[in-house]
This record gives structure tokens, C-alpha cells and sequence, in this order.
């Protein structure tokens, strides 16, 4: 059986992004969780902020991952880059779980491990049974060469001149 996800997006600003998803159940292998193209302030392939024609890559870094697991022994869910390689992130099973990937007072982010072959996506793989449940938040930063933080709307501040042509 598959997982059953219900996904709610916390906060999604042109920096940042807080996204819950609870999941019932399921043993699943590579099943999309978050599609970066699909984040606010995306710009696509022809430099607009638009969810139409997305671009291959768009750069994340997740800054935290935390929840809880209501698992049964031996089982887990595996968080994942998406792409060709599906790198692994994190895996958590039973109990409550924190990722924070800060070390002492220097903010830290796991970030795209290989931009050639990764999309930005998020996708997981679960051991999960049918009675299992978790409920996992994910904090992710936004790169701006991905994502508009200002430099569509006021290209001068970001030292493009009076026209930004997207290189």
C-alpha cells in the first residue's frame, strides 16, 4: 500500500520555506515529497517567476529537518535528493527526531550534493507499515539564483544595470 501524504506549506517567502507533511502508512521507493520548481518565487527556464516551463535544477539547502515517527520496529523513512543519483539525506523511523544541521552559532545547510545530476526535488523512500505514521517539518533556503529575491524588480540594486537578461 502507498503512503497517504497530506502536505501544508508553513511559510514560502522568496528566502525560505517551511513545509509539514504527515504520512499514514506505505512502503514506497522514490515518491516525490517537494518539487523545487513548484516553490514561490521559482524562475523558470526563461528567467520569469512562474511554475510553467521549470527549469532542470533549482537549488535548495534544507537548514533543519524535525518531527515525530509513530513506527514499528525496523522500519524508516529515508529522505532523498531528487535526480539520477537520489542522494540520501536523512533517515528517521521511531520517536521524535531533529536535524539541525547548525554547528554552534555558524548556520549550516546540507546542500545539493551534485547539481549535475539532482533537480532540487525531495522525494522519499519508506519501510513503513500500513498502521505507521509520521509527521516530519522541513526548513529549506532558497538560492537566489533559482529563486527572485529582488533582482527581477529592482535589477540596479543587484548591479544588473537597468536590465536584467538572466546571466
Amino acid at each position: 500500500m502507498a503512503t497517504t501524504l497530506t502536505t501544508q506549506t508553513l511559510v514560502d517567502t522568496n528566502r525560505h520555506t517551511v513545509i509539514k507533511v504527515v504520512g499514514v502508512g506505505g512502503t514506497d521507493a522514490n515518491v516525490s515529497l517537494i518539487k523545487a520548481a513548484n516553490l514561490a518565487y521559482a524562475i523558470n527556464a526563461t528567467g520569469v517567476v512562474s511554475t510553467l516551463n521549470p527549469k532542470r535544477l533549482n537549488r535548495v539547502a534544507i537548514k533543519r529537518v524535525w518531527g515525530q515517527g509513530q513506527m514499528t520496529n525496523n522500519t524508516n523513512v529515508t529522505l532523498k535528493w531528487g535526480g539520477n543519483s537520489n542522494s540520501a539525506i536523512v533517515t528517521f523511523g521511531n520517536g521524535p527526531f531533529d536535524y539541525n544541521f547548525d554547528s554552534g552559532s555558524t548556520p549550516g545547510t546540507i546542500e545539493i550534493p551534485d547539481t549535475a545530476n539532482c533537480t532540487g526535488d525531495i522525494i522519499f523512500s519508506s519501510t513503513a507499515g500500513i498502521s505507521d505514521t509520521w509527521t516530519l517539518f522541513i526548513d529549506l533556503k532558497k538560492d537566489g539564483r533559482d529563486y527572485d529575491q529582488g533582482q527581477r524588480r529592482d535589477p540596479a540594486a543587484f548591479n544588473y544595470g537597468s536590465g536584467y537578461n538572466g546571466a
